[in-house]
């Protein structure tokens, strides 16, 4: 823990010299605010490229650690720290955001300049998030990611872009107040925000979180306060109906952010804090799987994004969001969207196979008609449906081998 190492302050908060930079520049100049918004994002991708390096380094554990006190009292840490887990999520936030302005360089005409504002402050809360090693630190990026993706729902979405916003901030300030919640206890309880040491605590003296009888019932409701506040981003039933409205209404740029990375943040909460901090009550609500259970899921996934797509085909939806709605049910259905089922396939998030399907249907909302279609084009029969539905059963023969 030396504060000699700045790379992670470098990588949070460079787009923070890009908004400076975007608004010293004419709002009608919208060639060179597009060229600063994607040099500003590719250089931070660039940068991001150093953590696979200095992985390699590095032993077990966080590695570039800057743990520099902030505020005496109560005692809050700039705690900034990398593992294995958040390294990958951070490259991947970098990466999809110069797509992301890509995406946006010609369909974006109005209000270009705070449009590309909003872009890399979103970017600087969810690099934050996934970097910070204090609670409080945490939660504090936690809530600056909420604004920008509010703004970029509300003023740059569709038709009913308010509607979708306003359900947005409710539901994710809703899980913020019982994150806090949570927080505040184990600080009460440990008397510091940094997460290393709270897990030290918690590790070193059981008589925080247990009694005679094994863990208190305080652990099992702890853990409920972090679950369900992450469960709304991830999101699960039925925490979920914010995201249909999101996806349908965002700008592309939104929407491939929003599926690419925002919802990981829910299930890298789950891993980052219940399961580090709470793993007893973790355990407790994961339950054994069992042998069929896999294949269950997989053809049980298949057919409900069939229903799906065939219920999207009687609206007229956007291309963009018929597909993405249909790959997200694919993931959500159904081992998901119970509690064990979260916990049970929480280490998936890096290599589960829908991952490449996502990419795929972010690149389709990128190079695809903005334009809005009939059900014809998003039916059972339709070119949409066959191509993801093409997608569905190659990634349902693969979990079933797996099962």
């Amino acid at each position: 823990m030396t504060p000699g190492n700045h790379l992670l302050t470098i990588l949070t908060f460079f787009p923070v010299a890009g908004v400076a930079a975007l608004m010293m520049l004419r709002s009608d100049d919208h060639k060179f605010i597009r060229g600063t918004a994607l040099f500003v994002a590719t250089v931070e991708f660039l940068a991001s490229l150093v953590l696979l390096s200095a992985s390699g380094q590095s032993g077990s554990g966080y590695f570039l650690e800057l743990n520099i006190p902030w505020i005496t009292s109560p005692p809050i840490h700039y705690h900034l720290g990398v593992d294995g887990l958040s390294m990958f999520l951070v490259i991947l936030t970098t990466f999809l955001t110069p797509i992301s302005i890509l995406a946006s360089w010609k369909s974006i005409d109005h209000r270009v300049k705070e449009f590309f504002v909003m872009i890399l402050l979103l970017e600087v809360g969810v690099v934050g998030v996934f970097l910070s090693l204090d609670l409080f630190l945490f939660f504090l990026f936690w809530e600056i990611m909420l604004i920008p993706m509010a703004f970029l729902i509300g003023i740059w979405g569709h038709e009913r872009r308010i509607y979708a916003a306003v359900k947005f901030v409710l539901y994710t300030m809703a899980g913020s107040i019982l994150m806090l919640v949570g927080i505040l206890w184990l600080y009460n309880a440990t008397g510091t925000f940094d997460l290393v040491e709270i897990q030290h605590a918690l590790q070193s003296n059981s008589n925080i979180l247990h009694n005679a009888d094994g863990p208190s019932p305080t652990e099992y409701l702890l853990f409920l306060a972090f679950f369900v506040a992450f469960a709304i981003k991830v999101p699960l039933f039925p925490l979920h109906t914010w995201l249909p409205d999101a996806h349908v209404e965002a700008p592309t740029a939104g929407s491939v952010i929003l599926a690419g990375v925002l919802l990981k943040m829910g299930t890298y909460g789950i891993l980052r804090i219940n399961m580090t901090l709470l793993p007893e009550a973790s355990q407790w609500a994961a339950p054994a799987r069992s042998a069929r259970r896999p294949s269950l899921q997989s053809r049980l996934s298949f057919f409900t994004s069939r229903a799906s797509c065939r219920s999207l085909g009687k609206k007229r939806v956007r291309l963009r969001g018929c597909a993405q709605s249909v790959v997200k049910e694919t993931k959500l259905a159904p081992g998901t969207i119970l509690m064990p089922g979260v916990i049970s396939h929480a280490t998936n998030i890096v290599e589960h196979p829908e991952l490449i399907a996502r990419r795929l249907v972010d690149w389709a909302g990128i190079v695809g008609r903005e334009n809005v279609v009939g059900g014809a084009d998003c039916g059972m029969g339709g070119r949409v449906h066959a191509e993801i539905g093409w997608t569905s059963r190659s990634l349902t023969k693969r979990q079933v081998r797996k099962g």
